[in-house]
Formats: structure tokens, C-alpha cells, sequence
């Protein structure tokens, strides 16, 4: 009896073992920047843990005050904001009007989150979206500036589709014969990436991220952290195409509720380490 009892405690420790090595070798040998793609095309980039200054002190108020947060974990993060053509191979609907190429946009964060856990039973993998903190931390890419690429404005849209150089396209004249045009989204991938080859952080469309929505950092935790517990709304990041360049730093930040959904909002995904 007390063997039998001996040989399951070590199996159960060589179990647990194998585990813990598993989990402790997933991010061995990578490096920021270095990527994968999934069954369903979708790119996604190295972010290794670290630690950075989030916020700005010259900003709106709620980006305030400038703090430093450590995220404890390395996470894959899509190179590219999902695209209409990788939602519909999930969700099998078109919830946009653009082409397959561009954003997913039109998407409550209930879709948004229906998509990550219909993702993650098709690959067997953990997908969320990126922590406040996490979208953060990948749009700086080590920097420190208003923007993942520095702080002048006049390089802006070498990175980014927003309301400077998005090109209207032409509509139907109306019944009284009055010019009409409509303001689209761009194809993923076109701008330049910041320095870990991540794209479109600072246009295009903004994006969903988990956390529910604080009015400031003054009581946000300095490790990986969350929004508050109460409901207030959720956190949305990054610029859009609608928005000029003092809305599309790194670090500004708005409120929305579950149910909105627009033309300006769109979402990447998060793939969690083994």
C-alpha cells in the first residue's frame, strides 16, 4: 500500500513537472518582434515581458498620471488588427462594409469576445484581447515618446491612417444632385510598424481592449494591471481614421460601452503563451 501510494506521489510530481517545464520554455529563445501565424493566417508578434512608463503628464486627464508598470509575462499580439476576411472565417458573418482586407470594424465587445473564445476552441489556445496595459506596452515598443516612433506629429503618417491622409471616396451625387463621399477604413499592413514590426497601433481603427474603463491611474496596481472591478464602460486604445494626430498618441484612451459598435473601432487579439 505505501508503495503504491509512493509511486503515485512521483507520478504525479513528474506530471506536474513536465508542466511546469512546458510552461517555463514556451517564450524560451524569443525575441521582441519575432513571430507566428495561426490556422487562420493571422500574424502575430513577440512581446516579451518588461517593464515601462505608461500615461502622460501632458496629455488629457485621464491618461494621467505617467507610472511606471511592469508586465510579469511575455504574449503574442497580432501584428495586425483582425481583418474582416479572418473574422468571417470564425464567425461566419460580415459585420463591416469594407473589403476582406481591412479591419473588422462594426464589432460590439461581445462579438469581439465571442470571436476569441470560438478562436481559442478552434486552436486550442488561450486568445483575449490585450490588457489596457498590454496595448500600452506593445504600441510603445521602448519608447518613451508621444508616438511608438518619436514625438513630431510630422511623421505621423508614415505610420498611421488618420483624418490627414485618408482619401474620401466618392458616393452618388443625392436626389438634388449634392456631392456625397464616404470615409473608409485602409487595408491592414500598409503604414510602417513600430519597432517590434507591430502595425496600425496609431490609426486605421481604434481598438477594444479587456479592461473596464477608470477615470485615471492614481489607483491602478504598478503590476499587470487590470480595470477597476465595478463597471464603468471599456477601454478603448489608439487613433482611427476620423481622428488627428494629437488623438493618436500612445497613449490616449477612451470609454465605450459593450454596445457600441461604428465604422472607427475594430479589435486585435491577444494569443496567451502555452
Amino acid at each position: 500500500m505505501f508503495v503504491k501510494s509512493y509511486l503515485s506521489i512521483i507520478a504525479i510530481l513528474m506530471v506536474l513537472s513536465g508542466c511546469s517545464e512546458k510552461s517555463s520554455q514556451s517564450s524560451i529563445g524569443l525575441e521582441p518582434g519575432d513571430t507566428m501565424v495561426d490556422s487562420i493566417g493571422m500574424e502575430f508578434v513577440w512581446v516579451p515581458a518588461g517593464k515601462f512608463n505608461m500615461g502622460s503628464d501632458t496629455g488629457a486627464e485621464i491618461e494621467k498620471p505617467v507610472h511606471e508598470v511592469v508586465i510579469t509575462k511575455g504574449f503574442w499580439i497580432g501584428k495586425y488588427e483582425v481583418t474582416q476576411e479572418q473574422y468571417q472565417k470564425i464567425m461566419g458573418k460580415d459585420p463591416a462594409r469594407s473589403r476582406l482586407d481591412h479591419p473588422a470594424d462594426n464589432v460590439r465587445r461581445d462579438d469581439v469576445l465571442e470571436f476569441c473564445k470560438k478562436l481559442s476552441d478552434k486552436e486550442d489556445v488561450a486568445y483575449t484581447l490585450p490588457t489596457e496595459a498590454q496595448w500600452e506596452y506593445a504600441c510603445r515598443a521602448g519608447s518613451d515618446a508621444k508616438y511608438c516612433f518619436g514625438d513630431s506629429e510630422d511623421e505621423l503618417g508614415d505610420y498611421a491612417w488618420y483624418d490627414d491622409n485618408v482619401v474620401p471616396t466618392d458616393l452618388p451625387p443625392d436626389s438634388e444632385g449634392h456631392a456625397r463621399f464616404i470615409i473608409l477604413t485602409c487595408p491592414v499592413g500598409q503604414k510602417k510598424p513600430n519597432k517590434w514590426g507591430i502595425h496600425d497601433m496609431h490609426g486605421n481603427v481604434a481598438e477594444w481592449t479587456l479592461d473596464t474603463f477608470a477615470r485615471d491611474y492614481e489607483n491602478s496596481s504598478n503590476i499587470d494591471p487590470v480595470g477597476p472591478k465595478y463597471y464603468s464602460g471599456y477601454v478603448v486604445r489608439g487613433g482611427n481614421i476620423y481622428l488627428g494626430p494629437e488623438i493618436s498618441t500612445a497613449t490616449i484612451r477612451r470609454m465605450d460601452l459593450n454596445s457600441y459598435y461604428g465604422t472607427d473601432l475594430g479589435f486585435r487579439v491577444v494569443r496567451l503563451i502555452d
